[in-house]
């Protein structure tokens, strides 16, 4: 005779108790596959302590030790999620991230609400990286554009202009208007050495291209832009100095000079090798 789903729910959520919660998935794993069917309380007890006390391994292999019960995928990945998200820390959203990554692999598809925290609790740890491998993945904010804000939040902390513009492109086609937060961190994304010249274009005919903290962020890469090209001219000539500097020590050829340098040449080299500098004065004169 099976035992009863109550029986069986009294003798795994005993061992969860007991902190044993891999004998408890080996327990409910068994008893799904007698004709009894375990209570949903014994399934999500079993999945939360997988989740919070194992790895992501431990919480995905229970899934598919569960695959024979009543419940989906999709409601034990669900559950994994609800769990780790009850109790937020650098652990569980790694987890967390784990989770949905596999849920992906398996084509199960996980709640909106899971993506939008994960990706956010990432933000809020640092783990920008991990934050656009969420979003890279399927390109999941054309079918979630509540994903692009922590999305574009996590490329503009790592300046990552190219999956800013895939991000901004992505809620684009999905129909949704950015918001201020969106087009503020999309500036944000780039940097003097990148097209930055793109995102103010793109930025200008949004509806929000005149909000306080959109013009801020513009200010700010024009700023970077100007200083960049300042620190770009100054690091040039300090090249060509450089350049001058070996040929006054006779360390390279009189070639491929301007004529202001030329003429340095010409005036620190004095009789010494005046006719080599002249020569190289003239060619210079000549392009």
């Amino acid at each position: 005779m099976s035992p009863s789903a109550r029986e069986v729910e009294e003798v795994v959520l005993s061992a969860v108790r007991r902190g044993e919660w891999a004998h408890a998935a080996n327990l409910l794993a068994g008893a799904a596959q007698l004709r009894c069917v375990p209570t949903i309380r014994t399934y999500a007890e079993v999945i939360a302590a997988n989740s919070l006390n194992g790895t992501w391994e431990d919480a995905v292999r229970v899934v598919d030790l569960l695959q024979s019960s009543p419940l989906s995928s999709r409601a034990l990945l669900c559950t994994a999620a609800d769990a780790l998200l009850m109790k937020p820390s650098v652990c569980a959203t790694e987890k967390l991230f784990s989770i949905i990554l596999a849920a992906r692999r398996r084509r199960v598809q996980m709640e909106v609400r899971h993506q939008v925290q994960c990706s956010r609790l990432l933000v809020e740890a640092g783990d920008w990286q991990r934050a656009l491998t969420l979003g890279a993945y399927g390109r999941p904010v054309r079918q979630i554009p509540a994903l692009a804000s922590p999305m574009m939040l996590a490329a503009a902390t790592g300046r990552r202009w190219m999956e800013g513009s895939r991000i901004m492109a992505d809620l684009l086609i999905s129909g949704t208007v950015p918001g201020a937060d969106v087009a503020k961190n999309y500036i944000r994304c780039f940097t003097p050495t990148g097209p930055w010249w793109r995102a103010l274009a793109v930025v200008s005919v949004l509806v929000c291209s005149s909000d306080a903290g959109v013009t801020a962020a513009a200010r700010g890469l024009l700023r970077e832009v100007r200083s960049g090209v300042g620190e770009a001219e100054l690091a040039a000539k300090k090249a060509r100095y450089q350049t001058v500097l070996r040929l006054v020590e006779r360390r390279g050829p009189l070639n491929d000079v301007s004529v202001e340098e030329a003429s340095y040449v010409l005036n620190a080299l004095g009789e010494e090798r005046w006719e080599e500098a002249l020569v190289s004065f003239v060619r210079s004169r000549r392009c």
